[in-house]
């Protein structure tokens, strides 16, 4: 399928990992689900629900049942990289219509990467490779001369968007 694929990830966390290959002469990454991980992920789940009981039995006034309901309901579909491609297209198109209105007050300019539909499963997300430096790394972004100030308003902005008028937001957010 890819021309040719790195050996070692380039990042990694605890669900997956990203790699960089080559697919028809452009550079892409492909985030891949670790082994396993999904039998570990509802394991560490079950045993999170059985301690929130016990919790709330031994001390009413901490039963976080509610919490954990939600959670075991939202934490699986981290899993499947079919949700996760469709919530980017959401994200972005609605990042888009916004941008796009004659009198928006605060557009904001964020790269979205190009997803390869055809090459997406519930386990392996293979998207438009985009170079880049961690916002954390200022050594990095003063070498590249990237304005602070714009990058801090730009971040904002954007998170501004999806928290307050779009409602959808990533709560997990990552550096880079």
């Amino acid at each position: 399928i890819f021309d040719s694929f790195a050996d070692h990830p380039i990042a990694a966390a605890s669900i997956a990992q990203v790699h960089v290959a080559t697919l028809n002469g452009r550079k892409v990454a492909v985030k891949v689900q670790h082994r396993n991980v999904a039998r570990l992920l509802l394991a560490d789940l079950d045993l999170a629900r059985r301690l929130v009981r016990i919790i709330a039995w031994l001390e009413p006034r901490y039963d976080l049942s509610w919490v954990m309901n939600e959670w075991c309901r939202e934490v699986p579909q981290e899993l499947d990289f079919l949700h996760e491609a469709q919530n980017m297209r959401t994200v972005q198109a609605a990042a888009a219509a916004y941008n796009a209105q004659p009198n928006c007050r605060a557009p904001f300019d964020v790269v979205f990467p190009r997803l390869c539909d055809d090459l997406i499963s519930r386990k392996v997300l293979v998207m438009e490779f985009c170079p880049g430096v961690k916002v954390t790394d200022l050594q990095a972004l003063r070498h590249h001369q990237v304005d602070l100030n714009h990058l801090v308003d730009q971040i904002g902005r954007a998170y501004g968007f999806q928290m307050l008028l779009d409602g959808r937001f990533n709560g997990d957010p990552h550096s880079g």
